[in-house]
């Protein structure tokens, strides 16, 4: 079995909570249960696991297995009838304990590309059923083939004197040659560093068996002197922690230069449950000018390792700074209580929690662009991660209120293009909550979706005899429902915004060699609607 990518990987904004198992680049592979028990719970949605089976096992553990291409035939009709009750493709469904049974070894599905999946391929968890947490599959013997060794790319020391940690030092490995033994990496030359309070961080991988695939490592230990400073083993999580991965990796780094290191040091406001309790969480006081051996381990879950071996010492005449001066720096910010700026026409509202560590917050606003409807406002630090949302107001100029209700909030990219993250008139505001700090503008969504059948001979004849085929996209908001009924009733249709199209597929109950009347009623999520009407011939 191989994988692309391990449990436990650096995701934006997440841990990956499962195994993917490649089926290479094919959809349609069975898949089967791993263990006896019952199906507790079946989920179809167009976006993230898209369709899912959990199974939960006598022994406590919830097998999961997600981005499925469909179910068996049973599963498939109990899903039908459930989707025709609720006229909804989206469905979420608990069948009662023993209802579905399953023996190791059933057929339950097919792999596929389903949800927010970006290749075919099969996510298979494994969780504790009370708590839903995550557990590393390849923990339990799964067969994996695995055969190159953890490789290290990158150093980095940090000063944490200040409220957030601050990169001062950084040094890309030479490149060597891959091995299925132990990998030993060394710096020959000392790096003198200011005293004070440092941290340690490295941008370290394992190769499965593939050296294009950069994947997550099992265990870091560090140790000074042979003393042991950190532990990090990717064992299991709670999904509510898994953010908690913007402060475990140099957050910074990752939107400078995309390139994820690992801090083997654990910041005041990170909470998750990855690391060993050693005294001083891996912050090392480097005060003196002693020569320090610094040896970082990194290993796989079968056991190949690697080993980082370089030098420190304190320089006597110079003293790490404990401020950091943000070069746009407005307020302060705590994470222990709720924040708010709020200058004229723009608001931003920083709950209790939602910072890591203690923030500087900037401001500043510069014309808007042919695409927004006011000025674009920088708020935050966007170098800075978020625990949790904070909420973005922005208040219409007056000539703008005929448009209200179709105004949305915007993140602006560097070339100007406006991305929808949300829109809610509140008290004549323009509200969103934001899962980070960055250019915010006002725009209005006044185009209908857009909409198409295709494969169409003639203009009436279907030509695949398995499916109708829809185009259905939208310029901004996004598509909030959609309904298609032929000959006046409601039917069942796939979503898949990955191709923006929406599918009926053709059953028994579907009428042959005839003209069918086919409406489709599609609404984006500023109420904008498309109605297409059209006599189709299936045959």
């Amino acid at each position: 079995m191989l994988l692309s990518a391990p449990f436990g990987q650096l995701r934006d904004n997440h841990f990956h909570s499962g195994l993917d198992i490649r089926t290479f680049e094919k959809e349609g592979l069975p898949v089967k249960a791993v263990a006896d028990g019952w199906i507790s719970r079946i989920k179809i949605s167009p976006w993230g696991y898209g369709n899912a089976i959990y199974i939960d096992h006598p022994n406590g553990y919830t097998s999961v297995y997600a981005h499925l291409q469909r179910y068996n035939d049973s599963i498939t009709e109990f899903v039908k009838e459930e989707q025709y009750r609720n006229e909804s493709f989206e469905v979420e469904i608990f069948p009662k304990k023993n209802q579905l049974p399953i023996k190791r070894g059933d057929l339950i599905a097919y792999s596929g590309n389903s949800g927010g999946s970006t290749g075919p391929h099969l996510h298979f968890e494994l969780r504790n059923t009370k708590t839903e947490y995550p557990i590393n599959p390849l923990l339990f013997n799964m067969p994996v083939t695995d055969t190159l060794s953890p490789f290290f790319k990158t150093i980095a020391i940090y000063n944490l004197m200040p409220n957030r940690p601050y990169l001062i030092f950084q040094k890309n490995l030479p490149a060597k040659k891959f091995t299925t033994d132990t990998n030993f990496f060394e710096v020959p030359d000392i790096i003198t560093l200011p005293q004070g309070l440092i941290g340690i961080g490295t941008e370290v991988y394992d190769y499965i068996t593939d050296i294009d695939r950069e994947q997550n490592i099992y265990t870091v230990k560090m140790a000074i002197d042979s003393i042991p400073y950190f532990r990090m083993d990717i064992e299991s999580f709670s999904f509510f922690d898994t953010r908690y991965i913007n402060t475990h990796i140099d957050f910074e780094r990752l939107q400078k230069d995309r390139i994820r290191i690992q801090k083997c040091f654990i910041d005041d406001g990170n909470l998750i449950e990855l690391y060993k309790n050693y005294p001083g969480k891996g912050k090392f006081w480097l005060g003196d000018t002693l020569v320090h051996r610094v040896q970082v381990l990194a290993k796989d879950v079968a056991g190949k390792a690697s080993l980082l071996t370089f030098f420190i010492k304190g320089d006597s005449s110079e003293r790490l700074s404990s401020g950091y001066f943000s070069p746009c720096s407005y307020e302060r910010f705590a994470p222990e209580k709720d924040n708010t700026f709020e200058f004229r026409e723009v608001r931003m509202d920083v709950p209790k929690g939602a910072l890591y560590d203690t923030l500087d917050f900037c401001y500043k606003s510069e014309p808007g662009n042919k695409r927004t409807m006011s000025k674009i406002y920088s708020l935050g630090d966007p170098y800075s991660p978020l625990s949790s949302n904070v909420a973005v107001s922005i208040k219409p100029s007056v000539k703008d209120t005929s448009l209200l209700s179709k105004m949305i909030i915007g993140k602006v990219s560097d070339k100007g293009y406006v991305s929808y993250i949300g829109g809610k008139v509140v008290n004549g505001w323009i509200w969103s909550p934001s899962r980070t700090f960055g250019d915010f503008a006002l725009a209005a969504d006044t185009v209908a979706p857009r909409l198409k059948f295709l494969y169409l001979r003639n203009d009436s004849l279907c030509q695949d005899t398995l499916a109708l085929q829809i185009q259905i996209d939208d310029n901004l908001s996004g598509i909030e429902s959609y309904r298609l009924t032929m000959d006046g009733k409601w039917v069942l249709c796939k979503y898949d915004p990955k191709n923006s199209l929406l599918i009926y597929e053709f059953d028994k109950k579907t009428p042959r060699n005839r003209k069918l009347n086919f409406e489709l009623v599609v609404t984006d999520k500023k109420k904008n609607k498309s109605i297409l009407s059209k006599q189709i011939f299936i045959q």
